[in-house]
């Protein structure tokens, strides 16, 4: 009879097949399975070394034969549980099975050893004689399997790090579990990694990046349980703090008693400043100016890393002393040119000097009326301490007498008019 197409496919493939056995003589009598695919198997065995996981009795009765009771995982690729059943002086041997919706298997089948294994309570605790049949039931195995995790190095004080972190995951499922078979676990946040599944119970996982990520593990035992998925938080922030000095820059010039204040300023992006910089500042004289030197160093964040010092120079100007007088006078009545001396006895230099107010009032002779030709300010440029610098300035005496007179008023500035001195007279003479 030609076989049907749904025969001839199911017979071209082996899902999966095993050998279960040790040295001695070996036989399956009854088979069953669960709702998840577990196979379940019981039998005899005169093997010592039978296959034992997870054993309710790990070692041989020492009877003629034994009952063996396997259950497999839904891919025959692994032993969940696996006993001998059975005591001496004579053989065991199991011979039906079945499985409840709590995979919990039961056994039947028959017994000559008068110290078969019963428990407290049972329906009869002792051999009958001439052969028994026995009823032993194996509760399932519902222990979910735990898995810690253990970052190295471990985070600080604040919870972080500032180096790569590896952690290694170690799961276990506890005793009488059938095993964990694997580990599978995930990053996402700063780092992401797609769900990774690894055999075993151990594995481990390096995390670079910088920022806050989250690694989620969990393991799975032969049985099929699933542990609880927990959760580790991973920081990292490998980058110092930001330190800027504040307040002054860096080759700046600031006039006497106008510098600003130095500071420092700290920031970071990532863990957060623990420690801001503290400020230094060097140089100068007892008279507050010279030469100084800001620092702002000692910085740290709250992941460890410390900020590299950071100096500014600037030059803070000593005071001055200004004042000026009128010295050579050129030219015709209609462009005279006068010569101001503008002297600086100061211990700073004058900076920008230059004459920004100059007024005449006659004091004698007829009454006329001469006007300033030169647009002030007028400029005389930088004059260093105890020096002189000179500008000019041009009057229109025209209609003015050779006998009139006048008087001077007028001011001197620098420093951007921090520093100011009058204008002298010593000759009226236009």
């Amino acid at each position: 009879m030609p076989s049907s197409p749904k025969l001839t496919q199911v017979a071209r493939r082996w899902s999966n097949s095993s050998y279960l056995g040790g040295s001695g003589d070996d036989g399956g009598e009854g088979i069953a399975v669960d709702a998840s695919g577990n196979a379940y198997v019981t039998g005899l065995t005169s093997s010592t070394n039978f296959p034992t996981v997870n054993a309710l009795q790990p070692t041989y009765g020492p009877g003629q034969s034994d009952v063996f009771v396997t259950k497999l995982n839904p891919v025959g690729t692994a032993l969940v549980y696996s006993t001998y059943l059975g005591g001496s002086p004579t053989a065991d041997v199991g011979i039906g099975l079945t499985v409840d919706g709590s995979a919990n298997a039961y056994v039947t089948g028959y017994t000559g050893s008068a110290t078969f294994p019963t428990t407290v309570g049972a329906f009869q605790t002792t051999y009958g004689g001439e052969g028994d049949a026995f009823v032993t039931k194996i509760a399932s195995e519902s222990t979910l399997p735990t898995t810690a995790a253990i970052p190295s190095p471990g985070p600080n004080s604040y919870g972080w790090n500032n180096t790569s972190v590896e952690v290694r995951l170690n799961a276990s499922d506890g005793t009488g579990g059938s095993g964990v078979e694997q580990i599978q676990f995930s990053l996402s946040g700063a780092e992401n990694l797609g769900l990774q599944t690894l055999p075993g119970s151990t594995a481990s996982v390096t995390i670079s990046a910088q920022g806050i990520t989250t690694l989620t593990y969990f393991a799975t035992d032969h049985a099929g349980n699933q542990g609880t998925a927990k959760t580790l938080t991973v920081q990292i922030d490998e980058t110092p703090p930001v330190v800027a000095v504040t307040g002054v820059a860096n080759g700046a010039l600031y006039y006497y008693h106008e510098a600003p204040a130095a500071g420092c300023n700290t920031t970071d992006a990532l863990s957060g400043v623990a420690t801001p910089a503290s400020l230094t500042v060097t140089g100068g004289n007892e008279f507050g100016f010279g030469k100084y030197t800001a620092t702002c160093a000692g910085a740290k964040d709250e992941a460890g890393n410390t900020a590299m010092p950071v100096s500014v120079s600037y030059t803070v100007n000593g005071p001055t002393e200004l004042g000026a007088l009128v010295g050579l006078k050129t030219g015709s009545l209609n462009a005279r040119v006068w010569r101001i001396i503008i002297v600086n006895i100061g211990l700073g230099t004058a900076y920008n000097a230059e004459i920004t107010n100059l007024s005449l009032q006659q004091t004698s002779g007829a009454a006329c009326m001469p006007h300033l030709v030169s647009t002030l300010p007028v400029a005389a440029g930088n004059i260093m301490p105890f020096s002189i610098g000179t500008a000019s300035v041009t009057i229109d005496f025209a209609g003015c007498a050779s006998n009139a007179r006048f008087r001077v008023d007028g001011q001197v500035s620098a420093n951007n008019g921090t520093a100011v001195g009058p204008v002298l007279m010593l000759a009226e003479l236009p």
